[in-house]
């Protein structure tokens, strides 16, 4: 098994807060006071405990990550096949699918997931991000304004679940997205949502406007109910190969590897440090 820690335990201040983005695109959020606005902040901070993360990167030959993740020069790092380990995330989900939430009592204390979001993060600048989004805010104000005035009921109806349409696919879209501060982690992200029945009979739930676009019966689940950390079966003949922090000394980095090997992993030394000749001994062209 491994671990995947909630987004709460994140040290970054701006982690998910495209998170926050999207629901503010929803048109039900709108508009906002400085009141509302600061307890949207608050929702989204609550939102990130139910998030669990798995973070990997493509590169295993970046100094910077080593330099992060690695800081007494004695840390490993494994290699594996990103399709094995979103089935693994995909097979957990589908044991505890958000699905059986579907007609379950209120406050019934189970956890659900929804299906995994898995994918290579997108770099960006995030204020540059927020004012495309706050763009396209103004942009439905306008839309739905105009139908109003002109008395086009049934056009406000259709714009306004567009745009609840695009806030939620937002929604999916901006677990992916990262600031730019970080493209040097070249990030592949496994996320898992949890939610739980909300208080609400699910019979009232069923009757809200947009129940099968928001699944209004579900509520996101706290670290106090689900834990900081979910443990997903992952089988250790998956790991390809470990390598080695290539600055560990070598009396370490010889112990490490001959335990490691004694399990049946394929070892080897990371090359992001190091000298070129003492890799590659020019001389031995002529030998």
């Amino acid at each position: 098994m491994f671990r995947v820690p909630s987004a709460k335990r994140f040290s970054d201040p701006n982690e998910l807060i495209s998170l926050l983005f999207s629901e503010l695109m929803n048109p039900s959020m709108s508009p906002l006071t400085q009141e509302s606005l600061e307890q949207r902040r608050l929702a989204q901070d609550d939102l990130r405990q139910a998030l669990y993360i798995s973070c990997w990167t493509k590169t295993h030959n970046s100094i910077a990550m080593w330099e992060i993740y690695s800081p007494h020069r004695t840390s490993v790092q494994v290699e594996v096949e990103m399709s094995e380990l979103e089935q693994s995330f995909n097979d957990y989900a589908r044991q505890r699918c958000y699905t059986q939430a579907h007609c379950a009592p209120a406050d019934h204390p189970e956890t659900y997931f929804y299906p995994p979001e898995v994918g290579c993060c997108n770099y960006a600048d995030i204020s540059a991000v927020h004012n495309k989004l706050k763009a396209k805010t103004e942009a439905f104000h306008a839309a739905a304004g105009a139908a109003i005035d002109d008395g086009k009921k049934d056009e406000f109806e259709l714009i306004y679940k567009e745009a609840c349409g695009e806030a939620e696919k937002n929604f999916r879209d901006l677990f992916l997205l990262k600031d730019c501060a970080y493209d040097h982690e070249k990030e592949v992200r496994f996320c898992l949502r949890a939610v739980r029945r909300n208080n609400r009979p699910y019979e009232e739930c069923a009757k809200d406007r947009f129940f099968t676009l928001f699944d209004s019966h579900l509520r996101p689940t706290t670290c106090d109910e689900t834990g900081e950390n979910i443990f997903i079966p992952f089988s250790p003949s998956l790991i390809k190969q470990v390598y080695l922090d290539g600055r560990t000394p070598g009396w370490l980095a010889e112990v490490q590897g001959r335990l490691l090997r004694g399990h049946g992993f394929e070892v080897s030394r990371s090359t992001a440090y190091g000298a070129f000749f003492d890799r590659n001994p020019i001389r031995k062209w002529w030998d």
